[in-house]
């Protein structure tokens, strides 16, 4: 006090403040010193009533609102006086502490709080500490208004948010609305951009100045404060992990697209996936071959194709009939010089795992076209038996559904699915049969002991049971046969044929591999595999009640994941003696399949639920953290098989029907909607709004998944108590599998796939026997070499002469073996042009000219990238403008030297030729 009285005295007379000005002293109040009331809807009816203290006691006719309080004029002038505001208590006592403090400016005090129907008014002239005090308040708010502004202005995760915008909060006040969460619609559609505008040109990133209509119709749509954010938040993520890899694509791509704000937050970014060779030209061949004329082939003719590509392509193959004209033309000898197109077939001849071709059973009408398209099936293993999905000639060639049931199937639950090399479809049944499709089914065995797993070996099938692995040859001279390979009763679960050309078995035994004679060789792990893998290192991985462990066959080394601790200092994997194994440590449940993706991540299908080891980036993109994420969220039940597409997709097949990952998003696959419904980002869990997967574990104990939580004061594995999201009526999947058919026409004439066969060439050409589903073979990547034949008809006359070729390339053979027959044509008589001592064209002789045969297929190119973008529904569009933004943003991240092509659904729409 005696510092203040100091102070005092040193002021000049008109500053210097009297002793009761150290307290705000009670200015009194009359009946008519109120001169109004307002509310919302205008002034309000009252009563006042003085007291002799200086009081003045206010009763509301009606309990409504009060906005604003408005003195008499004169009574308050300027701003140095306040309104207390005290509740009136029972006995008519006033509360102590006021209920509000009104700031009054000219005699007007705007009110802010609610108000009882009856209070005390107290008027209070504030002494000069308090002026002095609330100027420097004032001072230092505006200070802090200030550098939240700047602050704003330089960090663009706050510049222009709608929380903080004056403009935005006085909106909401007029309306009588309290502060939005972040995730108030009211936010996300906030339109007012500033310095976020100057933050993004740093990275020449502008608003967008054009609105985008977007999900097939509707309003065009601007971008929003919290889109552009969220488009500047992306952008600078891309930069900080390094340009030119598949993630800087993706968040390029996320980034340019429009963002349905308004939706759940697992579906407001479109889906898309990502490939890394792309289709960027057609290319075609029309076959021509030297002799006349050059532009029709016979039967036993061959020719080169090369395929530029990276991947085996589908063709579609045209083969044209010689007119009616050109079939009644004859040479000197009067012989034909043109036969009609009867029962033609083109043959992989050189190139393939096998010699394979499809006929065409009927003759092509002189001077028609027959066309050959490629088509594709998926098929599944369900309860009832299996389901087939068809993608046509452009659709999707993974065939996404919806599936419906196969005709004349098997009408039980399979257990495993496979494709073999002649394009033929095989299901293992637990109740021991064998089913084999061809364009249809038959059961191929019966009575064995039940089916648990399929594989492919040369011309082989093998399959393991409760009790044998089993030998059965794919192309029998008459009724398929089993030969169980010698053992000793054990069941056999998974059969993987590894790099080296080693089989391995995972048996009820542990990990085996088979030797010459098909009997089991043991290795020390002895307990019981349920799944196996291998990676490009040669790593082997089973899957078993154990968890999962790693093998090296190069150097013996055994590994068990455990993935106890989540630390650098920690390892996951722990050096184990297998023939001691102790899952004490494990922190896994029991793992069913497994599977090396084409992005390095391995997937573990689980008794309980789906997980995927993968490398996390920290601190920058050479900077990588491993861990394990598990995904209860999606499927918690069993997972009983995974597979990968042609296109890199990940399929899982589990107890909540069939799970799909785009390599982003995952997707449930929907009885009801007929379609796939997005689940969001692999990367991030939903609780419900989106945050970082992060690292899991499955404690045994407790049957329970754990999460590790860094937000924590001391970060620890918390329990995961989420329900699942995904549809928990859809009905299992057990298996699945991929194929390819066709579709035909005669000049558009559609022709039915029943009228056509794949044909086999075995034993060194001398047999041959009907493939599986009718199918024209891939293109092999490289060079590969086809052959134009014709269907050998049962009464077809051989030459009398040996070795000789039949009408479908049959070798007749003599005691030695005969020549391959070369490009070009002979006739009986001519000299052979490679060796003129030679009986060779006493052999092979030529077949007059049958048709003319052309080919085009779209090559998977090196060095280019394909963004595939996906619907959002069945009314779907993409603005125009939106694609030109997606496109120009993979051209800016793409490698140097690389194409980008950018398509919505299976139409390119931007391409770098």
């Amino acid at each position: 006090m005696a510092r203040y009285e100091s102070l005092r005295d040193r002021l000049p007379s008109l500053y210097r403040p009297d002793a009761d000005d150290a307290v705000d002293p009670l200015l009194p109040l009359g009946r008519d010193d109120i001169a109004e009331l307002d509310g919302d809807d205008g002034p309000i009816r009252f009563t006042a009533t003085p007291r002799g203290e200086g009081s003045l006691i206010v009763t509301l006719n009606a309990p409504v609102p009060v906005r604003r309080l408005v003195l008499t004029p004169g009574r308050a002038p300027g701003s140095g006086f306040a309104l207390e505001i005290r509740a009136v208590e029972g006995g008519g006592a006033l509360s102590l502490a006021p209920v509000a403090v009104l700031a009054v400016s000219d005699s007007v005090a705007p009110v802010g709080v609610a108000l009882p129907s009856t209070f005390a008014v107290q008027l209070k002239q504030r002494s000069l500490l308090a002026l002095q005090l609330l100027s420097v308040a004032g001072v230092l708010e505006r200070l802090s208004r200030e550098a939240g502004d700047v602050m704003q202005s330089h960090w663009f995760a706050y510049a222009d948010r709608a929380q903080n915008n004056p403009f935005f909060l006085r909106s909401l006040a007029l309306e009588k609305l309290g502060l939005p969460a972040p995730d108030d619609p009211s936010v996300r559609h906030f339109p007012y951009i500033d310095d976020l505008g100057r933050l993004a040109s740093l990275l020449s990133l502008p608003p967008w100045q054009e609105p985008v209509v977007q999900d097939g119709g509707g309003a065009a749509t601007p971008e929003t404060v919290e889109t552009y954010r969220q488009r500047i938040a992306r952008i600078v993520a891309l930069y900080t992990n390094g340009l030119g890899t598949v993630d800087a694509m993706r968040r390029m791509t996320e980034a340019q697209l429009p963002v349905a704000i308004d939706a759940i937050p697992e579906q407001q970014d479109r889906p898309f996936s990502i490939e890394e060779f792309a289709a960027l030209t057609t290319s075609a061949l029309a076959v021509e071959l030297p002799g006349k004329p050059t532009d029709y082939v016979g039967p036993l003719m061959h020719w080169p194709v090369t395929n530029d590509g990276l991947l085996p392509a589908s063709p579609t193959v045209t083969v044209q009939s010689p007119t009616d004209e050109e079939l009644a033309q004859v040479d000197a000898d009067g012989d034909p010089v043109f036969a009609a197109t009867v029962a033609p077939l083109l043959e992989l001849y050189r190139g393939g795992s096998l010699r394979i071709g499809l006929a065409y059973k009927s003759t092509v009408p002189a001077g028609k076209t027959l066309r050959i398209q490629p088509s594709h099936d998926s098929w599944l293993a369900v309860d009832a038996g299996i389901v087939t999905a068809t993608a046509g000639p452009g659709d999707d060639p993974t065939a996404p559904g919806p599936w419906k049931a196969s005709k004349g199937g098997p009408g039980d639950r399979p257990t495993a699915l496979l494709r073999t090399a002649e394009n033929a479809l095989w299901a293992g049944l637990g109740t021991g049969d064998l089913w084999r499709f061809d364009g249809a089914w038959t059961t191929a065995l019966s009575g064995q002991p039940p089916i648990r797993c399929l594989a492919e070996d040369g011309l082989d099938l093998l399959f393991g049971t409760d009790t044998a692995f089993v030998r059965v040859p794919r192309f029998p001279d008459g009724a398929f046969t089993a030969a169980p390979g010698p053992g000793d009763g054990r069941a056999v679960n998974a059969l993987l044929r590894g790099a080296d050309g080693t089989w391995w078995a995972g048996t009820s035994k542990g990990l085996s591999s088979l030797k010459q004679d098909d009997s089991l060789k043991d290795t020390k792990l002895t307990a019981e595999v349920k799944a196996l893998a291998q990676d490009s290192t040669g790593a082997i991985y089973a899957g078993g009640d154990f968890g999962l462990v790693a093998y090296r066959p190069d150097t013996n080394e055994w590994w068990l994941y455990s993935g106890e601790a989540f630390s650098d200092e920690v390892s996951e994997w722990i050096a184990l003696d297998p023939s001691k194994l102790d899952d004490s440590h494990v922190f896994l449940p029991s793992v069913t399949s497994i599977l090396r993706a084409r992005d390095g991540a391995l997937w573990l299908g689980t008794a309980q639920g789906l997980a995927r080891y993968v490398a996390r980036g920290e601190g920058g993109p050479v900077a990588f953290r491993t861990q394990l994420e598990a995904f209860p969220d999606l499927c918690p039940g069993a997972v009983f098989g995974l597979a990968e597409d042609e296109r890199g997709l990940l399929w899982a097949a589990t107890d909540r029907g069939l799970l799909r990952f785009d390599g982003r998003d995952f997707f449930q696959f929907q009885t009801t909607a007929k379609d796939w419904v997005q689940f969001g980002r692999a990367d991030s869990v939903y609780l419900p709004d989106p945050s970082p997967r992060g690292a899991w574990r499955f404690r045994r104990a407790g049957s329970q998944w754990e999460r590790f939580d860094d937000s924590l004061a001391a970060p620890d594995w918390v329990a995961f108590s989420g329900a699942a999201r995904t549809k928990a009526t859809e009905k299992a999947v057990y298996a699945t599998a991929f194929t390819d058919s066709l579709a035909a026409d005669v000049d558009s004439a559609p022709v039915d796939a029943t009228q056509f066969v794949t044909r086999v060439k075995l034993d060194g050409d001398t047999r041959v026997a009907d493939g599986g589903i009718p199918a024209l073979p891939r293109l092999p990547a490289g060079g590969s070499e086809w052959r134009y034949l014709s269907l050998e008809p049962d009464d077809a006359t051989l030459p009398a002469s040996r070795p000789a070729w039949t009408i479908e390339g049959r070798l007749l053979p003599a005691d030695t073996p005969a020549p391959d027959p070369e490009p070009g044509r002979y006739d009986l008589g001519l000299p052979d042009p490679l060796d003129e001592q030679s009986e060779f064209d006493e052999a092979v002789f030529a077949f007059p000219p049958a048709a003319r045969v052309g080919f085009a297929w779209d090559p998977k190119h090196p060095l280019s990238v394909e963004v595939r973008l996906g619907s959002r529904g069945p009314n779907d569009s993409i603005d125009p403008a939106a694609l030109d933004r997606v496109f120009d943003g993979m051209k800016q991240v793409r490698p140097a030297g690389v194409r980008a092509v950018l398509a919505v659904g299976e139409k390119p729409v931007r391409k770098e030729s």
